[in-house]
């Protein structure tokens, strides 16, 4: 994966392997720019977004650490009482 360009590796981890992951908790991953740096009021240029390299190099860094995980439907993920270190 490190040998792709770095504007086909970020098109596939957040249009790809965690579309869903990104789409459903987009609102904690919305940064505020800086003013000095944020051109005018509008509300989409005072927000990095994956075309800013820090904020993809950033993004592509916490994607590569989850890990992915798989659970029957009838298994429980934890018991009452289990201690969770998560």
């Amino acid at each position: 994966m490190e040998e792709l360009p770095t504007n086909i590796r970020t098109d596939i981890y957040k249009d790809f392997l965690f579309a869903d992951f990104l789409y459903m908790f987009q609102i904690h991953f919305s940064m505020q720019k800086d003013e000095s740096i944020a051109l005018g009021n509008d509300k989409d240029n005072n927000l990095y977004a994956w075309a800013d390299a820090q904020y993809s190099d950033f993004m592509i860094r916490i994607l590569q650490l989850l890990e992915p995980r798989y659970f029957d439907p009838k298994d429980f993920i934890f018991e009452e009482g289990d201690e969770v270190n998560e």
